[in-house]
């Protein structure tokens, strides 16, 4: 499967939009229109983690550090201050276009440095009934986002560094970026789990920490599945990183 990036191919392979618009009064002149799967934007990692982007979209053509893979649209508001209230298609969705959009390839994205952010609409827009929430694809630079590449389809192990899922060091809190930036660690090693079944939190984490542990020769991180969600989604593989 090869997914090249741009507004056509994604809102074709992903999610359809159907155009949601108010007429009231209190709303006049107040967009509510879902965004545009596909459309890409020049996010902050500060804006990425506010709950909205009043910002208009950006040519895909140009330097941009997200594209929204999903737009899910809402039957009724729910409590926006309160994600888990959320219907659960929502954080379905959006974890389905984040994978399809790398490739569908569990073991490759949990060695990337990929992740996804969402947005509600503005105060403003919500208070006009708009009703949908929006998911970004991004890639993690540390503090920062990076630009994405043109071609988002993760091709195989070892990934190269430009999306390959380093952490930084202590100074730096060890947060997560891709191996292009300055780092200490990096995801060296996928570990599939044995068991047939989800093993429940506990056991996937002592797995994790027993099977890195066993070929640390210094201080290392583990990921383990922690949701049976995940597991389903076919996440089965424990990752090790190790000093680089």
């Amino acid at each position: 499967m090869k997914l090249r990036l741009g507004a056509a191919v994604l809102a074709a392979a992903l999610i359809p939009l159907t155009a949601v618009t108010t007429s009231s009064p209190a709303s006049a002149g107040v967009d509510t229109t879902p965004p545009e799967v596909g459309s890409c934007h020049d996010l902050t990692m500060a804006e990425g983690y506010d709950e909205s982007d009043p910002d208009p979209a950006v040519d895909c053509a140009g330097p941009h550090t997200s594209i929204t893979v999903a737009v899910v649209e809402l039957e009724q508001a729910p409590d926006w201050t309160d994600p888990s209230s959320y219907p659960d298609s929502v954080w379905r969705t959006c974890g389905n276009a984040f994978e399809l959009a790398l490739g569908d390839n569990p073991k490759l994205i949990r060695r990337s440095a990929h992740t996804w952010f969402w947005f509600m609409p503005t105060r403003v827009q919500r208070e006009a009934g708009a009703l949908w929430v929006r998911c970004d694809l991004t890639l993690l630079g540390g503090d920062r986002l990076l630009k994405l590449p043109q071609e988002l389809v993760l091709g195989g192990l070892p990934l190269p560094n430009a999306v390959a899922k380093c952490r930084q060091g202590k100074r730096a809190d060890y947060a997560y970026t891709a191996c292009s930036q300055p780092h200490q660690f990096r995801a060296t090693l996928s570990i599939r789990y044995p068991h047939s079944s989800y093993p429940g939190p506990r056991a996937a984490k002592r797995f994790a920490l027993r099977k890195c542990r066993a070929r640390a020769t210094s201080v290392f991180f583990y990921e383990y599945v922690g949701t049976r969600a995940a597991w389903r989604n076919g996440y089965r593989h424990a990752v090790c990183l190790y000093k680089d």
